[in-house]
């Protein structure tokens, strides 16, 4: 079958309409730019969207695995190379930088970063043998790496100490979290006597130290808010729950704070709970599989601060979903963009709002993504979505990003239509992409 990868700018320029007995969604979408991401301006490029983060006015795409395509004179494929890049630098001006495979001899797979500077990240990333990621539940003996990306090119890269005689599980390392100078980052481990806990990596004034925290999970997830510290967000298996499967934990401090159970709604299944910090609140966001007789269903839910006493409310925020991304804007507004699933088995994309003890539909499209996407705020009210699609007529695997700008209507009870933006940009960034070889 012919392979072909794609990177494209794209956005939607018409809404859904509001099905029937539907109120029409409160927020417009003006598209902003679209184009394809071409390496030396013929050789397109894909980057899995591990992570998305925007540092100042620049914003990291990174991932495993990435294609570039190379192609002869008359468009026509030539070879197609994998993973000689692991990410793109997208700027302001429309430029796109390709991000260098880091020098190690193994598979760098599960990318974390986190900003450190004005076009500056933190980042992190596992090493695991060539052709070994382990199956799934069972660990290898990889390696961590921690490096800081300034500029598009990496200004340094060092191995993480690891405890000796443990052995790391793929795909279960949490957010990099930072808190001032310090930066976080949970791990899944088994010991030597394979007792399985998750650890805690800490880097303080340039250095790494780690610790095993006092229980295992199936899922950890890390962040840091101002007058809290960081704090974990933990699925781990309960005897209470349907099953004995996953409950939902958080624990603060982590320097020995207990567990604190969490109301999930319900005896379900946890999966992927997410933490997210800001200046001085947490917001948790998972998702539950919920068995009946018609089958499985996924629901997706939220709590505003979770740390605190009581705890906030928790937000049902969609019913039927196959994914859903929290999107912290950085006018302080809550966000989260859901794949619902509708009736007749068709997705589409929903903007959601937890306000008021309520959760809002700001906007609604068609989803045109394949899989698994990833999104992030950007100033003056846009957001940037990554995602992959597959053009089955062409046998073209195409990795699609939409730009696009919210405008709400100040009497829809939206914050996003009462705060103000921070920062705008004369002219539209992510426009006429190019790539800047490596």
């Amino acid at each position: 079958m012919p392979f072909l990868t794609v990177l494209c700018v794209w956005v939607l320029t018409v809404l859904a309409p509001a099905a029937a007995g539907q109120q029409s969604p409160p927020c417009e979408v003006t598209e902003l730019s679209r184009g394809p991401l071409v390496l030396n301006g013929r050789h397109d490029t894909y980057v899995e969207p591990e992570t998305l983060v925007r540092a100042g006015d620049a914003v990291l795409l990174a991932g495993h695995p990435t294609y570039v395509l190379r192609t002869g004179p008359g468009g026509e494929p030539v070879s197609l190379t994998r993973d000689s890049l692991v990410g793109v630098i997208l700027e302001p001006d429309g430029g796109v930088r390709g991000l260098s495979r880091p020098p190690v001899g193994g598979t760098p797979i599960e990318w974390r970063a986190v900003a450190l500077d004005e076009r500056e990240w933190g980042v992190t990333f596992t090493e695991v043998p060539v052709h070994d990621m382990g199956s799934v539940g069972t660990s290898v003996d990889g390696r961590l790496w921690y490096g800081a990306v300034r500029d598009g090119r990496w200004a340094s890269l060092a191995r993480i100490p690891l405890p000796a005689g443990w052995n790391l599980l793929p795909f279960s390392a949490s957010t990099l979290a930072r808190g001032g100078d310090t930066l976080a980052l949970a791990v899944s481990m088994d010991s030597a006597a394979l007792v399985r806990r998750v650890v805690l990596f800490e880097r303080r004034q340039g250095r790494w130290s780690h610790r095993a925290l006092p229980f295992g999970a199936a899922y950890v997830d890390l962040a840091h808010a101002n007058g809290i510290g960081f704090a974990a967000a933990v699925a781990r298996a309960d005897s209470s729950v349907m099953s004995g499967s996953n409950a939902l934990y958080v624990q603060v401090p982590l320097s020995g704070g207990a567990l604190t159970r969490v109301d999930a709604r319900g005896a379900h299944e946890v999966h992927e709970p997410a933490l997210a910090g800001d200046s001085g609140q947490m917001v948790l966001t998972w998702w539950t599989v919920n068995h009946g007789p018609h089958g499985s269903r996924f629901q997706a839910y939220a709590m505003v601060d979770p740390l605190a006493s009581p705890p906030g409310a928790v937000h049902a925020l969609d019913p039927d979903v196959d994914s859903i991304v929290h999107v912290p804007t950085p006018e302080g507004v809550n966000l989260w963009l859901a794949d619902h699933l509708l009736a007749d088995a068709s997705r589409e994309l929903r903007l959601l709002e937890a306000a008021t003890g309520a959760v809002r539909v700001l906007w609604r499209a068609p989803n045109p993504f394949d899989g698994y996407f990833h999104a992030v705020a950007l100033t003056g009210r846009r957001i940037l979505l990554v995602g992959p699609t597959f053009d089955r007529s062409r046998d073209v695997l195409a990795n699609l990003m939409l730009h696009v700008e919210l405008k709400c209507d100040p009497s829809s009870g939206s914050r996003l239509s009462s705060v103000q933006s921070v920062g705008t940009h004369s002219r539209s960034p992510f426009s006429e992409l190019q790539v800047t070889p490596c």
